[in-house]
């Protein structure tokens, strides 16, 4: 559906300004669930933070390779980092240079090296998980539905940290675990699905739609840590030039 900017109080709504267009897709979600009669969603928050569904993570499972002397599954996880990304979430890189930034990391500083368990502790309880069940709480019961994260349950928080890293990452994929629960019930095309994409939208046509409003919040803002990034931007909005 088109996206258009409806409201003036979207930070007073979540609380906490929005890092992403694709806010507004799920603002768009939630109040065509409510509109069919739903008041309660299952989603999947918190399967990223405990099963390594991000790449960041893969590198923390190298690490940990690397500490318990697994070599082998070293150079697996290696080919993992770049047939589990998305050219919307990640850059691809070569695997020369990710054995090179392992390795220069793992001799500067082996004993404060972030293995996976620290960084899977890190996304949970600071960078990621809070504020996105902090915002889709925030976004969903604008539409009056109420935003469930089986996930988030205390028995399989628990049982995740003391699962060992193979079982979250294997030259598979991320989240190894639940996609042999998938191939167990016949959902081998998701199970073998090894791209990571996010929900997101059109963000030419987005900003194109809005770009009145848009200019219009960024011209009020008295913000003049990235004027320059500010006019560039507003020079793209007035042109219409994004694809270039």
């Amino acid at each position: 559906p088109h996206l258009k900017i409806e409201k003036k109080n979207i930070l007073t709504d979540i609380e906490v300004p929005f890092y992403s267009p694709n806010y507004f897709s799920y603002i768009e979600t939630y109040k065509i669930i409510s509109q069919n009669g739903h008041r309660v969603v299952l989603e999947g928050h918190g399967g990223d933070e405990l099963f390594c569904g991000y790449k960041e993570m893969i590198y923390g499972a190298l690490i940990s390779s690397l500490k318990k002397l697994h070599i082998l599954n070293f150079f697996r996880l290696l080919k993992t980092i770049n047939e589990n990304t998305n050219t919307f979430l990640f850059k691809k890189e070569n695997l020369l240079i990710i054995l090179g930034r392992v390795i220069k990391h793992f001799l500067k500083n082996f004993i404060n090296l972030k293995d996976m368990k620290k960084t899977q502790s890190y996304y949970f309880n600071f960078r990621t998980l809070p504020i996105l069940l902090r915002v889709f709480d925030r976004t969903s019961m604008q539409s009056s539905v109420e935003s469930r994260s089986p996930f988030m349950d205390y028995r399989v928080v628990e049982f995740s940290q003391k699962m060992p890293y193979h079982m979250k990452v294997s030259k598979d994929g991320t989240k190894h675990i639940l996609r042999k629960i998938l191939l167990k019930y016949g959902q081998d095309q998701i199970a073998k699905q090894k791209q990571k994409s996010g929900f997101s939208i059109n963000l030419e046509s987005f900003l194109i739609e809005n770009s009145f409003e848009i200019q219009k919040i960024l011209n009020d803002s008295n913000c003049t840590t990235y004027s320059d990034e500010k006019q560039n931007f507003l020079k793209l909005l007035q042109t219409k030039s994004f694809s270039k």
